[in-house]
């Protein structure tokens, strides 16, 4: 494995440098009342926090990060299926501040034909994105022969990559190394271990009998995610947190903390389908069942199988503000941190630790090829506090961050059977505003060959 600090891409991308946040940001405008040393933070763009399926139909909560001043009086939310095509449209008025949640009408539509990894795209008068949700549809059984639609966040990925649930993926990996030179019949083993996953392993089955491949062993890019946070709406890494009183001439103390994780998995898996049955499975969507044959193959270990190796990218952020700045000898009652890592998830080694206290701020990448695992995880936690004894000025604290991690796997295979050499997937999150969400964007796609 070798890696480096991408302080610059020349090969990849424009010149990118470590710089002050501020000038990447001067185009959004101050959240805070700040003081001459104080820098300031972009109101942020608006983000989709949360997907669900409610009666058959996408629901999705959007946070209207940003002002009145920043933020279109209309946008758009787009809904595309797995094919890339617009199933739904709603025209939306922003509300800042405030966490929507609106129903997106026929956006899930019969996936097992359009594919079941789909996006939302929130969009501007002007057509321009500004925000965006990858989710991945698939199906919860409450028997053998009854199963309901369902959606959960995702991560983004190229069209050659399958997506599963990191529960799934681990079950998937344990039965591999137990069935290892034996055939079995992948729902039926899914079910005996985990029967929650029945649903899961049906979706499973039918796109990896519909993927195309070449020769007598199927090999896949398989992918999955996983975030944890402290925050309920939108539990990740990426947080935007500001500490202030609510009453100037109230004294008291405010604290306000976050903090959260993603790992990003991408694998290959060769599997050949000796076997194909058909289950008789209904899809409910509302008050509609649809009746469906579902494939489901029987599998066995390929012979010879692929090899791959994996390239690393992770970027984290932040920016940390305090008001009014601290003196010599002065007694804090602002205070402003963040903290962030950058690991590769089944290796010890940390490629990057980062923090930022009081007025600062960092920016920092690393890349790392030719590592066996494809596993990139971002962890970052912040605290903003402040002592408020009821008299000018008045305390404020504010943090904010981003991040950008992506694998890119490529495969070998002696004997053949693999159409997609290269797999990738990426991720993305930010609260530092539209320019540095547009950096993050830039760098990741110029390391992903994009």
């Amino acid at each position: 494995m070798t890696s480096r600090r991408l302080r610059s891409l020349p090969s990849l991308v424009r010149h990118w440098i470590r710089a002050p946040l501020l000038g990447s940001l001067a185009l959004g405008g101050p959240l805070l009342a700040t003081s001459a040393h104080a820098v300031e933070l972009d109101d942020g763009t608006p983000s989709i926090v949360g997907v669900a399926m409610e009666d058959g139909e996408l629901m999705a909560r959007i946070h209207w990060a940003g002002s009145e001043k920043t933020l279109p009086e209309r946008v758009t939310l787009v809904a595309y299926d797995g094919q890339g095509n617009d199933t739904a449209r709603l025209e939306l008025s922003p509300e800042p501040g405030k966490v929507s949640e609106v129903r997106i009408a026929g956006a899930v539509r019969e996936p097992w034909e359009t594919g079941w990894a789909q996006k939302l795209v929130l969009r501007g008068p002007d057509g321009k994105e500004l925000a965006r949700q990858h989710y991945d549809v698939s199906l919860d059984c409450v028997d053998a022969k009854v199963c309901d639609l369902k959606v959960s966040p995702g991560v983004a990925a190229g069209p050659e990559v399958l997506h599963v649930s990191s529960a799934l993926d681990a079950t998937l990996v344990t039965l591999e190394k137990e069935y290892e030179g034996k055939a079995y019949d992948l729902v039926e083993a899914v079910t005996r271990r985990s029967p929650a996953l029945r649903g899961e392993a049906l979706a499973h089955s039918m796109a990896l009998v519909r993927a195309p491949y070449e020769g007598a062993c199927n090999c896949q890019w398989v992918t999955s995610v996983t975030r944890q946070g402290t925050q309920p709406v939108n539990p990740g890494p990426e947080h935007a947190l500001t500490a202030t009183p609510l009453r100037p001439t109230q004294p008291g103390s405010y604290r306000r903390t976050a903090q959260g994780s993603v790992q990003v998995s991408l694998r290959l898996n060769c599997q050949a389908p000796s076997l194909i049955r058909f289950q008789a499975v209904g899809v409910r969507q509302g008050s509609l069942v649809r009746d469906l044959l579902m494939p489901v193959p029987t599998l066995n270990t390929c012979v010879g199988r692929c090899s791959a190796s994996y390239d690393h990218f992770g970027r984290i952020s932040a920016q940390t503000t305090v008001n009014p700045s601290p003196t010599p000898n002065q007694i804090m009652i602002a205070t402003a941190t963040e903290t962030g890592l950058y690991h590769l998830g089944n290796f010890p080694t940390v490629l990057l630790n980062e923090n930022s206290f009081g007025n600062d701020s960092f920016d920092e990448s690393v890349g790392a090829s030719g590592v066996s695992t494809g596993f990139g995880a971002i962890q970052m936690s912040g605290e903003a506090w402040i002592s408020n004894n009821g008299t000018p000025p008045t305390p404020t604290a504010a943090v904010r961050n981003g991040y950008a991690v992506g694998v890119r796997g490529s495969a070998v295979c002696p004997g053949g059977g693999m159409l997609f050499p290269i797999g990738r997937v990426w991720d993305v999150a930010t609260t530092q505003g539209a320019a540095h969400q547009n950096s993050l964007l830039e760098q990741l796609w110029g390391f992903l060959g994009l």
